[in-house]
């Protein structure tokens, strides 16, 4: 047997096959309705009629049980209201196995019963108990929401539900906190790499089972590495890498690289063609491509990021 419904509410009533209804009324709280009288035949003063069989039906919200009881006496019945049946308790967010990337994680789905739901209890993996109460009474089903702080680290949940006879029902989830953004980083080329080759392969590091990006497409990456090739144009290239977890957290990371496949532009700023100067020594002046060097006589120089240049030539 099941337990006994402490019942706020189940209505009771009894027809014959006469449609003629026996009895209606509400089941006490303790879930007992005694003396319900039932009988085999009426009586008149000419005739007896057949009563039987009666239909018991049992009503509580949007559940409704039907009994057919055939008597072959007249009798007085004592009914229970009884719930044998555990609610049931599911957990739609987060899924199993799930990366989540906020320290407040909403853990939300539903609960049914075939009566109605009480309450409910959300043990967190601390042992930390939130208990969920039900908005409305004589609830069937119900949805819920708690938000919990979270750790970054690997989290299980239980949810559980109770019904009004003391039945339970539980699920569980287990799943990830991780806010972090992933380290990454580029190896090969350096910053401000020079080169004449179009094609030119990146190489690096990043955190183990993350995806690496690079001009909107995913890179090959193996445990901790990542290794692509790209196609530079000429001039200053920007390579842009950005490497992503399993929660979702982004971290990029960079490379300028500079294409030269011609002879350098030079520009002479100083002195001018043709100028007389006293100076023992002039200083060259001007500009060229970025980092490229300079030679004039016996000197040399090596042009700045934005490509200017000074060279003094003084014996």
């Amino acid at each position: 047997m099941g337990r006994r419904l402490a019942s706020r509410g189940p209505l009771v009533s009894s027809t014959n096959n006469t449609v003629n209804e026996v009895v209606r009324e509400k089941l006490g709280a303790d879930g007992w309705l005694g003396g319900l009288v039932l009988r085999k035949a009426s009586i008149g003063l000419r005739e007896t009629h057949n009563v039987t069989p009666h239909e018991v039906n049992c009503v509580f919200g949007a559940v409704y049980n039907r009994i057919v009881q055939k008597m072959d006496r007249s009798r007085a019945l004592d009914v229970v209201f009884e719930d044998r049946d555990n609610p049931s308790r599911g957990i739609a967010f987060p899924v199993p196995d799930q990366f989540l990337n906020s320290k407040a994680g909403m853990v939300n789905g539903t609960a049914s019963d075939n009566l109605a739901v009480d309450g409910g209890l959300l043990i967190d993996d601390s042992r930390r108990r939130k208990p969920q109460s039900v908005v409305w009474p004589f609830q069937a089903d119900i949805r819920w929401e708690p938000t919990l702080a979270l750790q970054q680290r690997p989290h299980s949940v239980e949810a559980w539900a109770f019904d009004q006879a003391g039945n339970f029902g539980s699920a569980s989830v287990s799943f990830t906190v991780d806010w972090s953004a992933p380290c990454i980083r580029i190896a090969s080329p350096p910053d401000r790499y020079l080169t004449k080759r179009s094609l030119l392969t990146i190489s690096g590091h990043m955190e183990s089972g993350c995806r690496v990006l690079l001009g909107g497409y995913e890179v090959k990456t193996e445990r901790d590495a990542f290794s692509c090739t790209v196609m530079l144009g000429n001039g200053e290239n920007l390579v842009t890498t950005i490497v992503l977890d399993e929660a979702g957290n982004a971290n990029t990371t960079f490379v300028r690289v500079l294409m030269e496949n011609g002879p350098p532009a030079v520009g002479i700023l100083s002195p001018r063609a043709g100028r007389h100067t006293r100076a023992r020594g002039p200083v060259l002046r001007g500009t060229t491509d970025p980092f490229a060097k300079v030679s004039a006589w016996d000197r040399s120089t090596v042009a700045g990021p934005d490509g200017s240049f000074s060279l003094n030539l003084a014996p």
